[in-house]
């Protein structure tokens, strides 16, 4: 299967970034964005989570703390999976695996 994009130098080999080159980043900063999200709103919302579950300020550190362990563990194993199994198909398994909703 060719790629969209011309034959030339490989994104690496090129002197300067190209077009292709920013919409990557783009849509990596934008996956990184949707994956801190739930993080980051948990912080704006921890005095009134705690406060409605009756939670002291060191139980609410604790999974603060779990939440930021969470995600280096997830890093770290996803990262050792997308080199074994490549980078898009982990990443479809990850968004798979976050869109799924409880029952």
């Amino acid at each position: 299967m060719e790629s969209e994009r011309e034959t030339g130098p490989f994104l690496n080999q090129c002197e300067k970034p190209t077009r292709e080159h920013y919409r990557i980043l783009l849509m990596s900063w934008a996956g990184w964005v949707f994956d801190f999200y739930d993080l980051i709103l948990y912080t704006f919302l921890m005095i009134p989570i705690g406060r409605e579950l009756d939670l002291s300020a060191v139980k609410l550190s604790y999974v603060l703390g779990t939440s930021l362990a969470a995600t280096a563990v997830g890093g770290v194993v996803f990262g050792f999976l997308s080199d074994r199994f490549g980078r898009r198909s982990v990443l479809q398994w990850t968004i798979l695996t976050y869109s799924l909703e409880p029952s």
